[in-house]
C-alpha cells in the first residue's frame, strides 16, 4: 500500500487487493499492470527494504546494536575509510 501511496486506513476494504490496486493503477497511470505483477513488485520492495535494514545493522530482535546507529548507517550509505 505504501508504494502505491494509498492510505493505510484502507486495509481490509478491498475484496481482492492486488486485482483492484492494479485496476486503479491502470486507470490513474495508463500502465498495463496485472495483479500478479503488482504482487511480485510488492514482494521485491519488501525484500529490498529488509536488505537495506540488515546492511544498516538492524536485527530481528528489534533495532540497532547499541551505539552503532550513526556509524553503521553512514557506512551503509557511504563507506568510511
Amino acid at each position: 500500500m505504501d508504494s502505491l501511496i494509498l492510505c493505510k486506513f484502507l486495509r481490509g476494504v478491498f475484496a481482492d487487493f492486488y486485482t483492484e490496486a492494479s485496476d486503479m493503477l491502470r486507470k490513474v497511470t495508463g500502465w498495463d499492470v496485472t495483479a500478479g505483477e503488482l504482487r511480485e513488485t510488492a514482494r521485491r520492495i519488501v525484500a529490498a527494504k529488509r536488505e537495506v535494514n540488515l546492511l544498516a545493522g538492524w536485527t530481528r530482535r528489534g533495532g540497532y546494536a547499541a551505539g552503532t546507529f550513526l556509524i553503521r548507517r553512514s557506512r551503509a550509505i557511504l563507506p568510511l575509510r
